[in-house]
This record gives structure tokens, sequence and C-alpha cells, in this order.
């Protein structure tokens, strides 16, 4: 961890670009009267040295004692909407507050607000999922502010993780459906190189299926419409799939209304799968199978790690969760001979 003394200050970016200390602080400040050839020289050494801005004194001691950084993909989401309930929870009961972000699934997105954030000295910060620009992790490094990533889980964190491991989880569940005699799977989601989450559970359940699984994708940013349009796609030319796994129950229920419009009956002719769990399945009419993730001790643990470590506990945290199968009524119950 940096100590105070060791943080990089304008005189030392100035001392390396040779020019003074307010040609650096106008350079840096966007302020006319610098070149931009000069601008640009003294922004790479800034980024060179991993400068952080000092911002003005108070807000600095306000930030590092009161404010912690979320961010997620997306709030259109019941899964992120629930995360952040299990951490306000636990925040607010500490008196922190905290301001949230989302970044479109795009890691540059999330780099740049991570630029910004790390400016104001938070007294922590919150990531969601393991995959991030591989500038993060060098940013992050050395300014001593507790990072937790959430959702997503690794064994080498940038500081803490608690979440799941989602091949591990996808092959649970895919186990489970192949034990109930399913053997031609398809995946319904989004386009490839969005969520590497959703990606992840399709590798484990390739793994428990020992074969590949065909996909139908939807770039629609409706889930439910994203259900409808990639099963559509997935079964298009007659394609023999005996089970959908949906990429959230959200998605799942949208092959269910596409499956309806077609005559093809759940489960007698098809199983259908979802993922999380979601309020959703209290209102509708059948009882989804699907896989109820720990969304919301997710967010208060991760939470509870950050309040830990602002109090000076330096243990490591690394949780890896479970999520736990359930049987509905949209997938067989019993095994094939």
């Amino acid at each position: 961890m940096k100590r105070k003394s060791d943080l990089i200050r304008l005189e030392d970016i100035a001392r390396s670009a040779g020019v003074s200390t307010m040609t650096v602080s106008r350079a840096l400040r966007g302020i006319e009267g610098v070149s931009e050839t000069k601008r640009t020289e003294i922004e790479a050494i800034a980024k060179q040295l991993k400068y952080l801005p000092n911002l003005p004194a108070k807000a600095m001691v306000e930030a590092s004692s009161g404010l912690v950084g979320i961010s997620f993909p997306t709030l259109f989401n019941e899964v992120f909407a629930d995360m952040l309930l299990g951490m306000r929870r636990v925040f607010e009961d500490q008196a922190i507050a905290t301001i949230v972000s989302t970044s479109d699934y795009n890691q540059s997105q999330e780099l740049a607000w991570a630029q910004r954030l790390v400016a104001w000295r938070p007294a922590g910060m919150v990531l969601t999922g393991c995959d991030h620009a591989s500038e993060l992790t060098s940013l992050l490094a050395g300014t001593g502010i507790p990072v937790v990533e959430i959702w997503d889980w690794r064994s080498d964190p940038i500081d803490m993780c608690v979440g799941l491991d989602h091949q591990e989880t996808g092959y649970a569940l895919a186990s489970k459906i192949k034990a109930s005699g399913y053997r031609y799977p398809g995946f319904i989601g989004c386009p490839e190189n969005i969520d590497p989450r959703a990606e992840a559970r399709l590798r484990g359940m390739a793994e428990a299926f020992d074969s590949e699984i065909p996909t139908g994708r939807s770039p629609s940013r409706n889930a439910f419409q994203v259900g409808f349009e990639a099963c559509a796609e997935l079964l298009k030319g007659g394609r023999h799939i005996d089970v959908i796994f949906g990429l959230n129950d959200h998605v799942a229920y949208g092959a269910w209304m596409y499956l309806q419009t077609h005559d093809i009956v759940v489960p007698q002719d098809v199983g259908l799968v979802g993922f999380n769990g979601l309020g959703l399945l209290n209102v509708l009419p059948v009882e989804l199978t699907t896989m109820r993730t720990p969304r919301e001790r997710i967010g208060a643990l991760a939470a509870k790690a950050i309040v830990a470590r602002s109090k000076g506990v330096k243990t490591p945290v690394s949780l890896k969760l479970k999520a736990e199968y359930i049987l509905g009524q949209t997938t067989r119950r019993a095994c094939w001979p």
C-alpha cells in the first residue's frame, strides 16, 4: 500500500516534463494555454507515474470516510438490483454512502468510471465480474482502496471476491437436467462476448453433456424479447432440441411465449430451464425449473468485506458461493431408462 507521502505529486510530473507545476495543472485540467503536443506529453507522463489528482482536502476526507463506488453492467436487471439491495442494507447501517454507475457490459466504460472514482479516494469499490480492461488492475494497484469483485469468482482477485464459479454452476445445472433424461440441449441468450458469466455457464453445460451445445441469440435489450427471438433462431430448420436453457428466467419465459405461439408444449415436447430464481417465478402459471442464486447475500458479503477492511481487518476475502437447483414443472421429473 502506498503511503500518503509516496503519492505522485504535480511537482513530480513537472520535473519529468521539464515544465512548471502550473503548466502541469492546466494541462491535466484541460485549461487553455497549453499546446496539444505538450498536453499529450504531460498526460502520458502522469499515466506512466500513476498520478491520482489531489482533490480538495475536505472532499478527500469525506470520500475516504464514507463513499463506496459500485459498478454494474446494467440496472435493468433484477439480478444486480438484488445485489445492490444487499449492499445498501449493510452500508446504510455503517452510514456509508454509495455511488452507482453502469458500464453496459463495456470494459472501457468501466475503466473510465474507475479512473474518475479513484481520484476521490473512495472508502471502497465494487466491480461486477472478473473480466476487466487490463489497465484497471494496474490502476488500482497500490492505491490502498478496498476492491471487491462480485457475481463472478476467481481464486486470484484484484483484491477481494464474492460470487459464483459460473462454469461450475452451469455444469451442476446441466448435470441435473441430463439426469432427468434430456440428451439434446440448446442455449438461448444474448450475442457472444457480451455476458462472460453466461458464456462460462454454457461451457459448463457443454462439459456436462460432453458435446457442443447449439445456441440461439438475440441482440435485443429486452430479456423477454431475447428469449422469444433466440428461441426462434435455435429451433429454425427443424433442429432437434429436447431442452432449452435460458440465459436467465426472463429469457426462458420469453422462449416459453414463443413455444406457446407455435403449439410446442412444455415439458411434453421440450423442456425449459431458467437461471437465477427471479421474482417473476412467483406469478407464472407454472413453476420454472431454474437455479436460485444468492444475489442479496453476495451484495451483503461484499459490503461487509469493505466495512471490515475499513476497520483494519486485512484477511483476504475470496468467497465462492453456491446456487440452488429448483425443479419446477417445465422439465420432466422421471429419468429415461
